[in-house]
């Protein structure tokens, strides 16, 4: 515009058709680079499951299927990344034979100008290179349109997994936690399922107590365990540690004083010392006393270097019930108000069973609120109450004694007892 106006003009209409060219190529390979992205990523996670379940995979001959389902899913994935690509390039090409056409036409109107004195011959050389300088970062954001829109795409999915999936707290502080947890009226809906998995559960529990939750498969018991650890945040109502809204704790500062068991136990790449530690250093003292609550110790000090025995990720060397005991200790380390257990004898035999029978003991001993999850009614003798979910509705709640009584009247429902530990439940 300084050397010449007309010549301005030309360089910013040139902008704008090059402009237009990437939002056109934009739109034109959304979908299909959307789809590809999905498609390579579905590729990927099915390629972890699979690993994570080799055996079961070999066992069953399930391997063959997979390979072909991920084949298939591997050519679609290419079919859109090559229709995407296409597009792009016709799009890339007809930008460059424009820009070049742009240049020719700068220098011609630039001769023109010359040739009438309006613009000097060293302007005219300036103005062919200042627009073809200026107009190549434009025809470039054609090119990189491509990882534009997958980058914003991770975004949007980093973004909204992180919304589903965690709770940030409001930076309350727990102080001197006593383990009171109130559940109030609490509702919760799977993102993407119609039905709520929770309708309207509420229960006390005081400091020191501990309860068992029993219900078919489907009930909300899962779900339950992770609204009362704060990994979910509930859709209605409220849970409380110590009459604190659990949502608006310091994630932090609530993980010091809440121990959990998952249903599916994993431990991280490194020695068991640190997975019982939750990879803190400089507690060796407290790793042990972990190990001896959850009745874990002896064992642990069977292996090779007792807890500095490296372990790789998700536990290999470790059979299923051994990494489940792991995954207690790690629970219990330094002694947490609250514990809250899923189905912590799933892989257990009745040697360890009993282990974890005792470490019930040691909890409650010790003044630990604890939440165990099972359909085991062996544990039945060992907590205070007891809470049945019924298509995520609390069909039972109250004391042990009281609950197992109504259970035992209700008519068409079977008679629930509990048994003496060791005893064989089947």
């Amino acid at each position: 515009l300084l050397l010449h106006p007309l010549i301005g003009m030309i360089a910013l209409a040139g902008a704008a058709i090059l402009l237009t060219l990437a939002a056109l190529n934009e739109v034109w390979t959304k979908t299909a680079n959307e789809r590809a992205a999905a498609l390579t990523g579905e590729g990927v996670y099915d390629s972890d499951v699979a690993v994570r379940n080799a055996d079961a995979i070999r066992a069953m001959g399930i391997m063959p299927r997979l390979v072909a389902r991920w084949k298939e899913r591997s050519a679609m994935a290419m079919a859109y990344v090559r229709h995407a690509a296409l597009r792009n390039n016709i799009v890339t090409s007809l930008s460059r034979v424009i820009r070049q056409v742009l240049q020719c036409a700068v220098l011609g109107v630039g001769a023109w100008l010359v040739l009438n004195s309006e613009l000097s011959s060293g302007a005219l050389i300036a103005s062919t290179i200042l627009v073809a300088r200026a107009l190549a970062p434009v025809e470039l954001s054609i090119t990189a349109s491509r990882q534009a829109i997958a980058a914003r795409q991770s975004y949007r999915r980093i973004g909204a997994f992180l919304e589903t999936s965690e709770v940030r707290g409001a930076d309350a502080e727990i102080l001197d936690p006593k383990g009171r947890i109130a559940v109030e009226n609490v509702h919760y809906l799977h993102p993407g399922r119609a039905e709520p998995v929770l309708l309207g559960v509420s229960f006390v529990l005081e400091p020191g107590e501990s309860m068992a939750i029993l219900g078919p498969s489907g009930s909300g018991k899962t779900t339950l365990a992770r609204l009362l650890v704060g990994a979910l945040k509930p859709n209605m109502g409220t849970v409380r540690f110590d009459g604190i809204d659990l949502t608006a704790i310091d994630p932090d500062d609530r993980g010091n004083h809440i121990g959990y068991l998952p249903q599916t136990v994993e431990l991280f790449r490194g020695t068991i010392e640190e997975n019982i530690a939750r990879m803190r250093s400089g507690v060796a003292g407290k790793v042990v006393k972990a190990g001896q609550r959850a009745r874990v110790h002896e064992f642990i000090q069977s292996l090779p270097r007792s807890y500095q025995t490296p372990i790789g990720e998700g536990g290999v060397g470790l059979s299923g019930g051994e990494t489940q005991r792991v995954g207690l200790a790690r629970a219990v380390f330094d002694d947490p108000a609250v514990v809250v257990l899923d189905e912590p004898n799933a892989h257990l035999d009745q040697q360890a069973e009993s282990a974890l029978v005792d470490a019930l003991g040691s909890m409650k001993r010790k003044g630990m609120t604890t939440v165990v999850v099972t359909h085991r009614h062996n544990l039945l003798n060992h907590v205070d109450k007891i809470l049945i979910l019924r298509e995520g509705r609390v069909f039972l709640y109250g004391p042990r004694a009281d609950v197992l009584s109504r259970l035992a009247q209700q008519s068409g429902v079977p008679r629930v007892q509990a048994v003496k530990p060791g005893a064989s439940h089947g």
